[in-house]
Parts: structure tokens; C-alpha cells; sequence
């Protein structure tokens, strides 16, 4: 794939981050942040859970798309709106892979904020020859 076809594929994508897991507490703050710093600039995101009457309630005006790591549909849905998934989805032992596999079928960017050591190594091992990057906090 050319430059020329990433920003092609960008640029058909709806959101430019979802916030996955936005009802949890890292999630919440991530959100805070993004209201705040975010809302009147050029950036489209959106939030995404399990639950969309949470979701609901987290914040008005943002696009919400209901995802759930036991759901591998609904997580290629989620990554192929967007050009990121930033996952508060944990623990990533358990819950991680599903997302990350999904990002990676659909050419979305992935980042989490996993502390999983194993996880992350087992993750890189496992798709060592992915073009995808796994970023992990």
C-alpha cells in the first residue's frame, strides 16, 4: 500500500480516535480530557463500550458505537470506523486480543494503556509479522 492509499483509507474513516472502554475509570478520564481539549478542533471521535445506556450518560454530542470484546463483529464495526482505537478494555490478558486482532484485520492504529508485560510480549510474538504496531502504556 502506497502513501497515496493510507490517506485515502484515512480519510474514508468516519472517526479519527474511538475511546474504547469509555465507561471505566481510565476511560472516564481519558474522555474528561478529550471534552475538554478536543471538542472544537478539527479531531472526530467517538466513545465505545458495552453498554450503551452508560455510554449515554458519560457525555452529550459524541457519536457512541456499542462494542464488546466477546463480540468479534461488533469490534471490526468499531475499527472500521476509525483510523485509532485507544483501548481502556483490561485486563488485556483476558480481554485484550480480541481488539487488537480486529484493529489489525481492519488497518486501524491501536494503542492501550496495559501494564500486561506478558501480554504485550505474547502479543508481539504472536503477530511479530503484522504490519500493525501494538502500542502499549
Amino acid at each position: 500500500m502506497t502513501n497515496d492509499d493510507d490517506n485515502k483509507k484515512d480519510n474514508d474513516r468516519k472517526y479519527d480516535i474511538v475511546i474504547y472502554g469509555a465507561t471505566g475509570d481510565a476511560g472516564m478520564a481519558i474522555v474528561s480530557y478529550m471534552s475538554k481539549h478536543y471538542n472544537s478542533t478539527n479531531i472526530k471521535w467517538a466513545i465505545a463500550g458495552r453498554s450503551e445506556e452508560k455510554l449515554k450518560c458519560l457525555i452529550n454530542n459524541i457519536d457512541i458505537i456499542v462494542a464488546s470484546a466477546d463480540d468479534d463483529a461488533s469490534l471490526q464495526n468499531m475499527a472500521k470506523s476509525t483510523k485509532l482505537v485507544l483501548s481502556t478494555v483490561g485486563p488485556y490478558g483476558v480481554l485484550g486480543e480480541p481488539t487488537l486482532k480486529a484493529c489489525m484485520e481492519c488497518d486501524t492504529h491501536y494503542v492501550d494503556i496495559t501494564g500486561e508485560l506478558d501480554w504485550v510480549s505474547a502479543m508481539e510474538r504472536k503477530y511479530k509479522n503484522n504490519t500493525s504496531i501494538l502500542c502499549s502504556f
